[in-house]
């Protein structure tokens, strides 16, 4: 048996943690799919070209009789066993293909004459992401903006919110030029999925409490990596108050050598590379290559050569080096950039404050005030 769920039906209970099966061919699933997918196709990429050659050329009837001849005997028995393999792991799994059209009505067919429930997305991946994308336009009053210098610690203050979405951690990269982690960012697409999720959970949330809760976001520029930020969030982020986090810049050198030179090499190592320091140095300095004609020639050869000594001394012990580079480059290059920005907000500011400062005061302004 199946039975086929609305879009919104469906976001619901991806929300709640029910996978989906996509049947499309994989190089759709690359480009981007719903949460919580896995890519389960009916064709292969080369079937899905030749039955569309089919569709445009002798029509829709021809184009189905080649699909079924495609996917026939053992082949089929095999992408059946393949989707009742996931129905077992998740029972309420979900079916969808690019428009809930044919494939997965064949798809739900031969599941059901298994003698197995299953539910599929009317309209497919394009009606609920259609759905999912109603979700990035917020008002800008249901939001809060978490600013800050750089090394303050804001995705510490981010990842220990309740109502906070990591934009960042969707994107996999930490938006400076140096923020780029060892595997790739998301697709574009799987990138507002996920995000657009995380509005439509806390939309849930609100309305189960009957409050609006403003959702914590950090400041963002247009881009997170080679991840775009959607234009209706960030119109939407850049009308909302703004609160700003401090801290001293002792705390901050040591806040990014944590994260950016540390936590790198530990992942570095983690990966068997022979020699970390030299792949953790060719990366460190491809990040500040490319923001040098913004430093300047001199004064990117100095904070190039602080960090290849730095470099040098850590691999014999000696990390602390690498405080020297990341203080001048906060000092030369990301604070007066961050101070600039800042000027242009400044009437959006509503608090500063330490992390605990930030953490009580947000805690007593959760909701939305009327």
């Amino acid at each position: 048996m199946s039975s086929s769920i609305t879009p919104l039906q469906a976001l619901t209970s991806i929300a709640n943690g029910s996978s989906s099966i996509d049947v499309r061919a994989p190089l759709e699933f690359q480009r981007g799919a719903l949460p919580l997918s896995k890519n389960l196709p009916i064709l292969d990429d080369e079937q899905r070209a030749a039955v569309g050659l089919c569709y445009k050329s002798e029509g829709p009837e021809a184009a189905m009789k080649m699909g079924y001849k495609f996917v026939q005997g053992d082949l089929r028995e095999e992408r059946i066993s393949k989707w009742l393999g996931q129905l077992t792991l998740d029972p309420g799994a979900l079916l969808y293909c690019s428009r809930g059209g044919l494939r997965s009505k064949i798809a739900a067919e031969w599941i059901s004459d298994k003698g197995h429930v299953i539910r599929r997305i009317e309209g497919g991946f394009k009606a609920a992401r259609n759905k999912l994308l109603s979700f990035l336009a917020p008002d800008p009053r249901e939001l809060l903006i978490l600013g800050g210098s750089t090394g303050v610690g804001k995705t510490v203050v981010i990842e220990n919110d309740a109502a906070a979405i990591d934009l960042e951690g969707y994107a996999n990269h930490r938006g400076s030029a140096f923020g780029a982690f060892l595997d790739s960012q998301p697709s574009q697409i799987d990138f507002e999925n996920a995000v657009a999720l995380q509005f439509f959970k806390q939309a849930r949330i609100d309305s189960d409490k009957r409050e609006r809760t403003r959702v914590l976001l950090e400041d963002e520029g247009r881009m997170i990596g080679r991840i775009n930020l959607p234009p209706c969030l960030q119109a939407a982020m850049s009308g909302a108050p703004l609160i700003i986090l401090e801290a001293t810049l002792e705390a901050r050198v040591s806040h990014i050598f944590e994260e950016y030179v540390q936590e790198h090499l530990d992942t570095i190592a983690s990966t068997q590379a022979l020699d970390p320091f030299q792949v953790l140095g060719e990366r460190l300095g491809n990040s500040l290559f490319s923001i040098h004609k913004r430093l300047g020639g001199a004064r990117y050869q100095a904070i190039s050569a602080q960090l290849n000594s730095a470099i040098k001394a850590h691999k014999i012990g000696d990390p602390s080096g690498h405080r020297e580079w990341i203080k001048t480059l906060l000092l030369d290059y990301y604070d007066p950039m961050y101070q600039y920005q800042l000027e242009k907000k400044e009437h959006r500011v509503v608090f500063r404050g330490s992390k605990e400062e930030i953490i009580e005061w947000r805690r007593a302004k959760l909701s939305i005030l009327h």
